[in-house]
């Protein structure tokens, strides 16, 4: 996950989230652009923009659903490596969220 390119707003934190499928015994397959973007207060901490990336992956029964999940590139990614794979077994498939030195960076600069 990096800072999205286009954010200059101060009050804002930013960023474009690329996923990435680990299968077993092969290399990583990765979306071949970004998947999604996020834009949300800058005070707000690394357990938001988690609940916002899972938000958007439809990955907690309890928030609200966007209309349209955001596992459509990481799908066709994987189809072309011969995988095929439904959206509800991404779902529910193990997630590790990491985010870049920048992000990292500008999640400790908000402090609480």
């Amino acid at each position: 996950m990096a800072p999205a390119r286009f954010a200059n707003d101060p009050d804002k934190l930013h960023v474009v989230v690329r996923l990435t499928a680990q299968i077993q015994d092969a290399a990583p397959v990765t979306s071949d652009r970004d998947d999604f973007g996020i834009s949300m207060p800058r005070r707000a901490g690394g357990s938001e923009l988690y609940d916002a990336i899972n938000q958007m992956l439809g990955r907690d029964p309890e928030q609200h659903r966007p209309p349209r999940l955001s596992w459509g590139q990481l799908i066709e990614a994987l189809a072309n490596v011969g995988v095929s794979v439904t959206e509800q077994e991404l779902i529910d498939a193990p997630l590790t969220i990491e985010l870049s030195p920048e992000v990292k960076a500008q999640l400790a600069d908000a402090g609480p």
